[in-house]
Formats: C-alpha cells, structure tokens, sequence
C-alpha cells in the first residue's frame, strides 16, 4: 500500500484500521517518500500459530502502545517505523507462545515460572513468530524489547486500556537470570552473551579530540567567511558559478574589469569586503567554485552534526526532524527548538533551550545554505540539515529547489559522517587506536550524559565549558537525556564517576599523610568524612581501589554545580539542606550556594569551582555596595544580610582553598 492509497483511505468515510483485520496500517511522520508525505508502514498479526483471542490481545496492546487512534473516526496511527518493528515482533512472541503454552491462561494469572519459561524460549529463538528465523541463540540486546513489551503492556493493563497483562514489573537482570541455565547448557559464555548489556560511549579523551576539531571548523575564519557569503549569494541572487569560472571576480579585485554591470560590480564589491573582513587572501590559492563551496559548506555541517550530537545527547531521529524554523527566541533571550519526538513523546514538538555551541551549529546550518530555511514566505518547513550548496538546483525566483542535487540526511547519511571524523581523527591520533574500536550515533547519548556530569571541571575545554555554562540548568540537562535514559545506563554513569571523584580525595588523603605539606585540591564536608574513614581503616596506596568500591556503596547520588559537587551519603540524606520532609527526598534542583555550601554533603575542587566562588563573591560585594550607595552604610534588609552571609561562607570556602 503507497501513502497515497493510505490518504485515500482516510480521507473515505471507512475507517482506515479495524481490530478485526489481520493488517495494521500507519504513518511515520518523520520517513517522507519521494513526494514529500509521510511514509506508510503496515504489520501483519496473522499466524497459523496464533489462536485468535491471542491476536486481538496483541492488536488492542499494539494500538495502545502507540497511544491509541491518532483519529478516532478514521482509526489512524502514528508511529517511527522501526519502533513500530519491535513492538510488532515483541507482541507476537507474546502471542505466539501463550496460544502454544497457555492458551486459556491469562497473562495475569501467568506465574514467574512461566514467564521465565517465556524468556527462555525466546532466548533459543524458538518462538516461530515469523518463517524466516535463524536458527541461532538471541543475544541479550535483542530480547530487552521483550522486558519492555511485558512493562508496557502491564502498564496498559493496569489502566484499564488492554484487557490483560502480567500483574509484576520486571526489570533486565529478570532476563539476565532466565537465560543463565540456557547459556550454561548450551555452552555459551554469559559476558559474551551480554555483550550488548556493556553501555557503550565514546572514550572521553576521544570525545574532546573529535569536539575540539569540530569547533576549529566552526569558528574558523572560512567558517564565518561562508556564513556570510551564503546569505549573500542567496538574497542577491548572485551567478556565483559565473562569476568564479568566467574569472569576473578576480579581474575586478586585480582590477581589469571595467565595463562590468552595475549589479555585478556591486556583487564583486561586497564578496571582496567580506574576504577581507576575515582576512582571507584573494590570491591564487582562493577557490569559490562550485565544487570548493560544497566541499567547505559539507566540512562546515560535519562538524555541526558532531557538535548537536555530542553536546545535547539528542537522538538522530529528533536531529533529522529538525527544521529551520523550529528554533526562536523567547522574550527572555533563550533560544529554544522544538524536534518531533517520535520515540519518547507520541510525535509532538517538544520545546529545549538551544545555547552556546550548539546555537552557533544551528545558525551556521541556517546561513550556510543557498535556499532560504527560515521565515520562508511559502511557509514551507526545510530541513536544518538539509545541504542546498549547489545553485544549478536553486530557482532563485522561487527560493525553491529545482533538482535532486542536493543531499538531504538521514540516520544512515549521518552515521556515515560520524565514520569519516573518526577515520580522520584517528588517522590524526593513531595512538588512541587502541582505545575506541568504533563509533555510532548512539554512543553520544552515554558519553554526553557522563559528560555533563564533568561539565564544571577545570579539565575540560574552555569552550565546551562555555558551552555548559550557557546550558547549566536547561531542559537538555536537567531533563531531558540525563533522565531519559535507562536507569541502568543512568546509575553506570553516575557511580563512575562518583568513584572517580572519591578515588581523587582518597589519593589526596595519602598524600598529606605522606607529606604534610601536600595542598589538597578537594575540600568540604565529605572530604572531611572520607579522611577519617580512612583513618580508621589504615589503607595504603595497594588498598585503594577495594577501599573505594566499598565505600562507594554509602553514597546514593553524585551530580555537579558551578561552585562544587553535592555527594549524598545515605546516612546523611534526611540532614543535606534541600531535604524535602514530604516527599522525603533531598530535592537537588532547589540547590543554591547558600544551601549547598554549607551542606554536609558539599566538596569543592579548587581547579574547578574556585573562580566561580571568588565571583560569586563578588557578584554579592557589588550588590551590596550598590544598596549602601542607595541607602547609607547601615543599610539593613534580607537580601544584603543572604548576600554578606554568602560572601562569608565564600570566604570560608576560598580559606580552606589557600585564596
């Protein structure tokens, strides 16, 4: 069936799906066929296998999952094609095996024993949903789809929408353990088995060397050259193809032009201002052709996809979906975007700040470009990454491609790109050969979450904490990815790098024990704790790593500010100063300099949060003077007394830190 035949379809008084038909029909708001409309996906339910009450369970769960009939009348549905897969194929199993095993048993009777039986044999791949099997053992990254169908469903179940599901939430290791007695009978080694289990990212030395050489590209000279010589060309209607190969341009800056057009003579003008605005000779070595802009503007677009990638976490369905329109500035001065979040929010634009180097990625996207891709007057929404570099495709009249001459991405486009940064940056680093095999798209979203987690630490680039800094408090980092991912990948990261953190004040701890006159980089009230506890152990230098592995497990969080790191102790969440009595949290987002420095489970770094204390400092000095100025030296108020009570506790803090 083609998208055609689908809007036919809805457009007719019938109703596109019914539960009583075998096929499913839906769209993909993001996949787009050569006409432009949303591509039609389809799934089949029908089996031989399959008892008939067993179908219309999977069909009512597989419409739920996707949150019910986009519209009701025409029973349409919306959903990415390939999270539409898995759910289609996850449900069958389901529905496969209780027509086999359980037919007349509900799923909320179904024991333990039973669903491991269900793992087990998905594991054997022994589930004849489909007559193209392979006869091989499925690893664990492809049955964690199954776990999710079993909680989704559950969920649904719950709620009243689906009219069966299993009554107990079960979480990766339940599959971990079922597959053990299969894994050990047919030989089969279990870490190799989980292989897919092992969160994957980009190593962070790797990481800054791919983010650094993205950011040269951005702000080089050329880069800024181009972001201004695109919109150029494309408001002035500019033959720059003319220009460079019948040599024009160059005979009017050596000046042997001189019976030039008024309009172009204006046109050479203001490209050679623009070249030596950002002091590019204009010289043999200069190329404007066809060719050298594409190859530039390409170069120019890596580097921003890497950019987009590495510093928000996004997905690259989301980035795909991204138009130029999408992002604008709100009253306040944030720049938000929205993205259609297929995946995780039914296909509705969701709004997130856009800062620092990802902003200046997407304003290159939207300048580098020969058609315009915002505020366009036929309203038409043109992809950010979409590369319009090529003017034999552009009608400049219309503002509108003429030609499939252009290179619209996509998650494959993309992945392809992340290869090439890798092989050059490699090629660049053969020394880190060792350390990362491989890259994808995917491994951004991990290493970005640890990332953000180091994002105030002073040995980090300049730029990306720049970057940070503008971000700091945003949807992306408060919200978004961090908390969006697994609580298995989330909770990897985070005692990373709490060990990471307790393994540097323990060494430092040696150190003065050592050497008394050692001057620590850590200090506060957890610093204070870890030294006595390793008083009182008496560990040395060979008993580190057991030491801090074990104490680790005292501590349920760890995350980073601008002036320090809140480490929360178990035993001391009721006491930190944002605790929460009703909910019986600490509530860490309402943390502030007053609250967190003088919290027991407060550090500092003086390489990372020193000169942010000394501005907070000083920020609350000049605020002070300024009312004293108002209102006399023996002004009196709340905020002048929260202010001199900061800068007290900042002093106290830059004491310790030796200034």
């Amino acid at each position: 069936m083609n998208t055609q035949m689908a809007q036919e379809r809805i457009n007719s008084d019938a109703p596109i799906n019914k539960l009583t038909n075998d096929v499913l029909v839906g769209v993909d708001l993001i996949k787009r066929d050569e006409n432009g409309n949303p591509r039609v996906w389809k799934v089949n339910f029908a089996r031989n296998n399959i008892k008939t009450k067993w179908q219309l369970w999977a069909k009512k769960a597989f419409v739920e999952i996707l949150d019910g009939w986009d519209n009701i009348e025409a029973q349409t549905l919306i959903g990415r094609t390939g999270t539409v897969k898995n759910w289609h194929i996850n449900l069958l199993r389901i529905a496969v095996w209780a027509s086999q095993n359980k037919p007349s048993t509900p799923i909320s009777l179904w024991e333990e024993k039973d669903l491991v039986k269900l793992f087990q044999d998905a594991i054997e791949n022994n589930i004849l949903w489909s007559d193209k099997l392979k006869s091989e053992t499925l690893v664990y990254g492809s049955l964690k789809g199954l776990v999710d169908t079993i909680n989704v469903t559950r969920e649904h179940y719950l709620l009243g929408r689906i009219d069966d599901g299993y009554t107990k939430h079960i979480t990766y290791d339940f599959l971990a353990e079922a597959a053990k007695p299969i894994l050990n009978r047919l030989d089969i080694d279990y870490d190799k088995w989980v292989v897919n289990k092992v969160v994957k990212s980009v190593p962070m030395l790797f990481f800054l060397i791919l983010v650094q050489r993205a950011i040269d590209v951005i702000r080089d000279p050329h880069t800024l050259f181009f972001s201004e010589f695109m919109p150029l060309v494309r408001q002035r209607k500019i033959n720059i193809k003319d220009l460079w190969r019948n040599g024009t341009f160059l005979n009017f800056c050596s000046n042997k032009e001189a019976t030039l057009r008024v309009k172009t003579k204006e046109d050479c003008r203001l490209i050679k201002s623009l070249l030596e605005k950002y002091n590019i000779e204009i010289d043999a070595n200069l190329d404007l052709s066809t060719k050298a802009i594409s190859s530039q503007c390409n170069k120019i677009y890596d580097a921003c996809i890497l950019i987009f990638l590495a510093l928000t976490g996004i997905r690259v369905s989301e980035l795909l979906s991204i138009s130029g329109d999408d992002y604008q500035q709100s009253p306040d001065g944030t720049w938000m975007f929205k993205s259609e979040i297929i995946k995780t929010n039914n296909g509705i634009s969701e709004a997130r700040q856009l800062s620092g180097l990802t902003l200046e990625s997407a304003k290159l996207m939207v300048s580098c470009s020969l058609i315009t891709k915002r505020n366009r007057k036929d309203k038409n929404r043109v992809p950010l990454l979409l590369r319009a570099f090529n003017s034999d495709g552009v009608d400049k009249k219309t503002d509108k491609l003429t030609a499939k001459k252009f290179r619209i991405s996509t998650s494959e486009g993309i992945r392809l790109t992340l290869i090439a940064l890798f092989n050059d940056a490699i090629e660049k680093h053969p020394e880190l050969r060792e350390d990362v095999e491989h890259i994808h798209p995917h491994m951004f979203r991990h290493t970005w979450a640890e990332f953000a987690l180091r994002r105030f630490e002073g040995n980090v680039l300049e730029a990306i904490r720049k970057h940070f800094m503008h971000a700091y408090g945003s949807y992306f980092i408060t919200t978004y990815t961090f908390n969006k991912l697994n609580k298995e990948v989330k909770e990897s990261i985070e005692r990373k790098y709490l060990c990471e953190i307790l393994e540097r004040i323990a060494y430092e701890n040696i150190n003065v024990i050592n050497d008394p006159n050692f001057k620590k980089d850590m200090t506060g009230k957890v610093v204070s704790y870890l030294a006595k506890a390793m008083d009182a152990t008496i560990i040395d230098d060979s008993e580190l790593h057991e030491f801090i592995e074990s104490i680790a497990d005292e501590f349920e969080s760890i995350s980073a500010h601008e002036y320090g790191y809140c480490i929360v102790r178990k035993n001391t969440r009721t006491l930190a100063k944002c605790y929460d009595r009703k909910t019986q949290t600490p509530l860490l987002e309402n943390g502030c300099f007053a609250l967190c420095t003088e919290c027991v489970n407060f550090a500092a770094s003086s390489v990372s949060n020193k000169d942010m204390i000394i501005r907070t400092a000083i920020s609350h000095q000049n605020m002070i003077e300024g009312q004293e100025k108002l209102w006399g030296k023996e002004v009196k108020s709340k905020a002048v007394e929260a202010s001199r009570k900061i800068i007290n506790q900042a002093e106290k803090i830059l004491d310790v830190m030796g200034g």
